[in-house]
């Protein structure tokens, strides 16, 4: 990722150096990736897939910081060997397990 010089007070803005084809023929980079200004905080991405016009992706940062040890007292420190529910699956009713892109499946979990 490279770091963008252009002056932005509320932004600071990656791209990638690989560049991706969209449907015009204009060359895009192939994934941008946007902070608040001087800090770690992630505002959105945006990407190109697929020879598709770009997917943008918004963050809403909901907290910042450790989270706190309360949330985490309930939970067993042995949690993941006694977790032991052998019913949980996934079934897949589909014909085949190639997705294109944007169509979707229907799952059922057990």
């Amino acid at each position: 990722m490279i770091y963008s010089d252009d002056e932005s007070i509320l932004e600071d803005y990656w791209y990638s150096d690989e560049k991706c084809l969209i449907s015009s023929g204009e060359r895009y980079p192939c994934e941008e990736i946007y902070f608040t200004k001087n800090t770690d905080i992630p505002l959105k991405t945006v990407r190109i897939d697929n020879f598709q016009e770009s997917i943008e992706t918004e963050y809403k940062v909901l907290s910042i910081g450790k989270p706190d040890e309360k949330l985490f007292e309930p939970i067993p420190l042995d949690w993941a060997y006694k977790c032991n529910d052998l019913a949980l699956g996934v079934v897949l009713n589909a014909t085949t397990l190639e997705l294109k892109v944007n169509k979707s499946a229907t799952i059922e979990i057990h």
